[in-house]
């Protein structure tokens, strides 16, 4: 790691772009207008029993 980082600075290279598979293609988005939809109870937190009531 310590010579990377000096072989970068001798050379002046930018860091390394992130991986593809850390690139933002809307995943992230798409999985915060999921947890929207669902229940959430009194503190905000996810609630997958509802009001935790049995009928």
């Amino acid at each position: 790691m310590a010579l990377r980082e000096r072989q970068r600075g001798r050379r002046g290279e930018a860091e390394a772009p992130p991986a593809a598979c850390h690139a933002n293609n809307g995943e992230a988005d798409r999985a915060g207008e999921f947890h929207k939809t669902l229940p959430h109870d009194e503190f905000g937190r996810v609630s997958n029993i509802g009001d935790g009531r049995i009928d």
